[in-house]
């Protein structure tokens, strides 16, 4: 690692954990389908048509997940929707977090890491869901990162210079002493990029002009930076 460096950001979802989102919607469309009395093909693809045209958007409470939800249940009658809102949210979420896929070498890494800079996690995941899959993966996970910076902060989605901006301002350190990790070019490394911060990719395929590149399935700082 470069001397310059002091602080190391990281993204979350998918380079310091892994995500497997099938048994989620799995019981969450199982669930809506009762609640609604649509059949489970109907409430797939209606939700489906919802998330691709919110996808992009920059706006949080757009991204938000249960917001998703709010609009595909404003399709059909039904009692109690916020119940049946609440509990949606709940069921994904609480799965989400259970399927979590924890590696271990990461933690290892990171207390290592601690050792010599400071470690913060910009994430475009809202701040509450994020604490708990930190929690799940790191236990007391406030011993490793200093800083959380999530779209309740930003008041916008990556990918966006705003993260990396109001993370250089609280630490009072320059672009040139800092490098940002994450699993995407575009959302992660590229408005990181474009304000002088070092990038490291850490996916299956290079994509962009990161500083290194560690291809997925290799420890990261291993050793193995192309």
């Amino acid at each position: 690692m470069d001397k310059m460096i002091k602080l190391i950001i990281f993204d979350a979802d998918y380079t310091l954990y892994e995500i497997n989102k099938t048994n989620a919607y799995t019981k969450l469309y199982d669930y809506l389908s009762r609640e609604l009395k649509i059949s489970l093909e109907e409430i797939i693809e209606e939700h489906k048509n919802i998330i691709e045209k919110l996808k992009d958007s920059s706006n949080p409470i757009k991204r938000n997940h249960s917001y998703s939800i709010k609009l595909l249940l404003e399709k059909y009658p039904a009692d109690n929707k916020e119940r049946i809102l609440g509990e949606s949210v709940k069921i994904f979420w609480n799965q989400i977090i259970e399927d979590l896929i924890i590696i271990p070498e990461v933690i290892e890494i990171l207390k290592r890491l601690k050792e010599n800079f400071k470690l913060i996690i910009a994430s475009d995941e809202f701040r509450d869901i994020l604490e708990k899959k930190l929690e799940k993966v790191f236990g007391d996970w406030k011993q490793l990162f200093e800083i959380l910076v999530t779209p309740e902060v930003t008041k916008t989605m990556k990918p966006s210079e705003k993260y990396y901006k109001i993370i250089l301002n609280l630490t009072g350190l320059r672009p040139e002493e800092t490098v940002m990790i994450g699993d995407s070019w575009e959302r992660d490394l590229a408005p990181a990029n474009s304000i002088g911060i070092k990038t490291i990719l850490f996916s299956k395929e290079k994509r962009g002009t990161p500083d290194f590149w560690i291809k997925r399935g290799i420890s990261i700082f291993s050793g193995n930076m192309k």
